[in-house]
């Protein structure tokens, strides 16, 4: 049976990562409603990541209806998650007029 590339894509992903056997009937069942809203390279991107954070001993934890319900936690960092603030420094120079010290 052939089944439809946006069903076949994660199945091999799947299988390449954790091994196995991938359900392709599940695949198709739980990933069709996200299917109108994301692309097919989001949801394999957060698929893969979702992949990947279940191998090895987490592989028991592995379920694809448990990946859609929780779909937006898998995808890239939008953003920094630790946020260092850049400091910028004054000079000597600058502390001087700042305390009304005329150069010297």
């Amino acid at each position: 049976m052939t089944w439809a590339p946006w069903i076949e894509s994660p199945a091999k992903l799947q299988e390449e990562i954790l091994g196995g056997i991938a359900s392709r009937p599940q695949i198709g069942r739980y990933f069709k409603p996200l299917q109108p809203t994301y692309s097919q390279e989001q949801i394999l991107d957060h698929f893969r990541h979702y992949c990947i954070f279940h191998k090895g001993p987490r592989c028991v934890y592995f379920s694809i209806p448990k990946f859609v319900s929780s779909f937006g936690q898998w995808g890239r960092p939008m953003q920094n998650p630790v946020f260092i603030p850049k400091v910028r420094y004054r000079t000597a120079q600058e502390c001087d007029e700042i305390a009304g010290i005329p150069p010297t």
